[in-house]
């Protein structure tokens, strides 16, 4: 009995320490900005992250724009990148239920601070900034610059969190419908399901591949159902609004197989016109190099080949 208990100890002390060192490489939530001394030419390019990750997964791919001679921005998630007192990915701020305008939020902040620099603004989202950044470029898909341009010229989501109630996409019709239930409950009893999901725990891990990049990994493992629902409703709202894209550049990529979120993101691109690039990959995290340095490459390749066109 004692060296099963002993046992038990080392294995919970082992996964702590992974954690931990996991853990190291949070960035406090703090968003990353490379800025030329002048404002670029070539414009600002803003990078969204995904759901359980940090801005600087995106340092690698963020330094070779800056090399290339754009400005950029890779804004935090709110809540995203932090770690608890014992050192551990900590999702305690992460939006709940009801909070989904925080993304929002966070988005329009990266997108005032683009503005300062009086040049054109790329927008490009995974998954959770995904949404984001569409939600941002809807909001702004009318302003112009001085010479009557577009100020956003390219709106780029890969495989955006857009696993929605919305009709006309193929998602399986009981998600669909649970959805809807949820969302009536909701109001019935006044926020009740809400508040219900923000207790429910869930492991995050199984679902969100840890995105793995030259400065190691981060991701909380533990969230709450509401934690999902908050992305729900952000994607809700961005499909509801995806008419305001009719007459911007946007490119949607997905994997294939990603069921839950590639069907709503197909109708996005299908009813705004937008070029839509199916990859082979497989599952939701496809800049995850656990797809191999030549599928991560591919994807970015595309992405830069977008912002490069003129």
């Amino acid at each position: 009995m004692h060296r099963v208990l002993l046992a038990c100890v080392l294995v919970l002390a082992a996964s702590r320490a992974a954690d931990a060192k996991h853990a190291r490489y949070a960035d406090n939530g703090k968003s990353v900005v490379l800025f030329h001394e002048k404002p670029s030419p070539k414009g600002t390019v803003i990078l969204g992250h995904g759901f359980t990750g940090k801005a600087s997964n995106w340092s690698a791919y963020g330094r070779l724009l800056h090399n290339k001679g754009f400005d950029v921005i890779m804004p935090s998630l709110p809540g995203h990148g932090l770690v608890d007192k014992h050192g551990l990915p900590d999702a305690s701020r992460v939006p709940k239920a009801l909070e989904s305008d925080r993304y929002e939020t966070r988005g329009e902040a990266a997108y005032r601070l683009a503005r300062t620099r009086k040049n054109s603004v790329h927008v490009v989202g995974f998954s959770a900034g995904g949404d984001t950044m569409l939600a941002v470029a809807e909001n702004h898909a009318h302003e112009q610059d001085h010479n009557g341009d577009k100020v956003i010229k390219n709106v780029i989501a890969l495989n955006a969190f857009l696993q929605a109630s919305s009709k006309g996409a193929k998602v399986p019709v009981n998600w669909r419908l649970a959805q809807k239930a949820f969302n009536g409950i909701d109001r019935v009893t006044g926020g009740g399901a809400s508040k219900a999901a923000d207790k429910l725990v869930l492991d995050m891990d199984p679902h969100h591949r840890r995105f793995r990049s030259e400065d190691a990994e981060y991701s909380f493992k533990k969230g709450t159902f509401g934690n999902i629902v908050a992305l729900h409703r952000l994607g809700d709202k961005v499909m509801k609004n995806r008419a305001k894209l009719r007459d911007s550049r946007v490119t949607v990529i997905v994997s294939k197989d990603d069921i839950a979120h590639a069907p709503t993101s197909k109708k996005l691109a299908n009813d705004i016109g937008a070029e839509l690039i199916e990859l082979d990959q497989k599952g939701h995290s496809i800049l995850n190099n656990g797809h191999g340095q030549h599928s991560r490459y591919r994807v970015l390749k595309t992405i830069t080949e977008r912002i490069e066109r003129p």
